[in-house]
């Protein structure tokens, strides 16, 4: 254990009191679950299947599937919801955004009566 590691420990007592502690052991447990499942995807797209690239592979019946009739109605309707939901996370941020350089919040509006 690094002398910076102790110390953070040490200093709280716990290691889920402090973000940095938990954080690194975060990207530990992410790490290691990312190796250990490529080992089967490996076996299972590479050896059994006997595909040469199998991203290249899956992102080229993606795109073939775009390209039927079906396939291009369904992605201009994917793309309208995508715009449609970016489009109210903006104008809702923006919202936020005005209402936390006013100075205020939901909360004071309703008791201080701003907009009356």
């Amino acid at each position: 254990m690094s002398e910076t590691v102790a110390k953070q420990l040490t200093e709280d007592g716990d290691a889920f009191k402090n973000p940095s502690v938990l954080d690194g052991w975060l990207f530990v447990f992410v790490s290691f679950l990312g190796l250990f499942s490529a080992v089967p995807l490996r076996k299972v797209m590479i050896i059994d299947f006997k595909l040469t690239y199998p991203n290249g592979t899956a992102t080229a019946h993606l795109i073939n599937s775009f390209h039927t009739p079906a396939g291009a109605k369904l992605a201009k309707k994917q793309v309208r919801v995508l715009g449609k939901f970016f489009s109210f996370s903006f104008l809702w941020d923006f919202f936020q955004w005005v209402l936390k350089h006013m100075k205020t919040n939901f909360s004071l509006i309703s008791q201080q009566r701003i907009f009356d």
